[in-house]
């Protein structure tokens, strides 16, 4: 196998295929167009592989490939997700002294339509079930959102290439914050390709403008000043992680055995005392509860590409004979709050890597369990997953994550039940092999 990967024909083509199946999918593939971009997907995601494992590319070699990949894909228009008309929608409200928390696109667009640029166009776009609900972004998504605003508030366009220009400095920063752990951890900084080359983070972070790749750029970055022992920067990091993506607050309990009790709560405390400065610009009485309800939607409201709760929705119809995503989108929450809390009180082991094995745990247990992951969701436990060098879910994950987009096939959105029971029996039937083989996959040789 070594012998025909060091092959320069192989080599080349796994290279040429990479960069025309993004291409292909960035500039000429609509999400529509399931099979075709399935094929594309599946392609340039065996050509990911063979450069991975191909000890002839030195990972900084693939590190520049990477970057020469979004080079070559910065001007396409984002065509797998159409949330950046919202992003630019808050923006932009921003930028007219407006509190983006405290109405709706839909509000606004039916009674001043001419106050924000580009309005009827940017309601258009994002579509109006996101826009007749409140915004959810917290503060450091709304900065970017500004920023890219402020540069070009002309241009739909124009202000989307700037918002990419912010995530390409992101991904950077990612890239030098993962390798810096990675070091810490004595782990081979290869590792950091799983996420950066993976034609699933570039077309889902990069390409479609989602902003979990600026979250793990902070996580990254929180990780590595606690490695130092910098417990302020830590924090620091950490809140400003939480402030883009809420979703890291989860993992607050898990710094407990990190710490210990009495650094546990001086980290609470810094955290959210750098959180309250973030959020202070946006203070109303109405932004806890117009939040507070956009989350309680995503909930109680939302289904897509679900596992588990779509066979307890199953048994709830047979059962009460209607939709019970109401009361199992309020039990979930609670029951994941529980198991996190009594992880972090009984798990073993206060090294980096068994915090980072913790919140992938975290993480995994609570998309396993969700009403709703969006394909860009995975990027956060893809993001921890190169510091579990010997597991790798996540990244058959994110192969098969595509299967998800057999929804968008049709005019009305409709799940496809196969294509989602395909990608859980791949992403279950891994998980199940590794727990049962963990101590031989461990052993293992491999590139780390």
């Amino acid at each position: 196998m070594k012998k025909i990967l060091a092959s320069k024909p192989i080599q080349l083509s796994a290279v040429l295929v990479l960069l025309s199946s993004l291409l292909s999918i960035a500039y000429a593939t609509d999400r529509s167009e399931f099979i075709w971009l399935t094929i594309q997907y599946s392609l340039g995601f065996i050509s990911f592989g063979v450069l991975y494992f191909n000890e002839y590319f030195t990972w900084k070699k693939l590190l520049g490939l990477g970057i020469v990949i979004r080079l070559l894909l910065f001007f396409a228009e984002p065509n797998l997700s159409n949330d950046y008309y919202r992003f630019l929608w808050d923006g932009r409200m921003i930028l007219e002294g407006l509190n983006p928390y405290l109405s709706t696109p839909e509000n606004w667009v039916k009674t001043n339509p001419d106050i924000i640029n580009h309005a009827p166009e940017l309601y258009k776009g994002m579509g109006s079930l996101n826009g007749s609900h409140f915004t959810c972004y917290p503060p450091i998504n709304q900065f970017y959102f500004i920023i890219s605003s402020i540069f070009y508030d002309n241009s739909i366009y124009g202000s989307m290439l700037w918002m990419r220009l912010f995530i390409f400095l992101s991904e950077l920063g990612l890239v030098w914050f993962g390798i810096q752990v990675l070091k810490q951890m004595k782990l081979s900084p290869r590792n950091i390709l799983l996420v950066f080359l993976n034609p699933y983070f570039i077309l889902e972070s990069f390409v479609s403008l989602h902003y979990e790749g600026v979250m793990i750029f902070f996580l990254f970055a929180a990780l590595f000043y606690l490695g130092r022992k910098k417990m302020i920067l830590g924090a620091l990091f950490f809140a400003f992680s939480v402030a883009t993506k809420a979703i890291p607050l989860l993992f607050l309990p898990l710094f407990l055995k990190y710490f210990g009790w009495k650094k546990m709560v001086q980290f609470s405390a810094l955290t959210l005392i750098f959180l309250a400065f973030l959020f202070a610009p946006f203070v109303s009485q109405e932004l806890y509860h117009n939040f507070m309800n956009s989350i309680e939607l995503y909930f109680t409201n939302f289904e897509f590409n679900a596992s588990i709760y779509y066979i307890v929705r199953y048994i709830g119809f047979e059962i009460k004979g209607y939709n019970i995503i109401h009361s199992v989108g309020k039990i979930t929450p609670i029951l994941l709050l529980l198991f996190i809390t009594l992880y972090s009180l009984f798990r073993k082991g206060n090294s980096q890597q068994a915090l980072v094995k913790s919140m992938f745990l975290a993480i995994l247990v609570y998309y396993l369990t969700a009403t709703t992951v969006h394909p860009w969701y995975l990027i956060l436990p893809l993001g921890l997953s190169v510091f579990l060098p010997k597991n790798q879910l996540m990244t058959l994950w994110s192969l098969v994550i595509i299967l998800s987009y057999s929804a968008y096939a049709t005019p009305t959105f409709k799940e496809n039940g196969w294509m989602i029971a395909l990608e859980y029996l791949v992403v279950y039937s891994y998980l199940i092999y590794w727990i049962f083989n963990y101590k031989k996959i461990l052993n293992s040789p491999s590139l780390n």
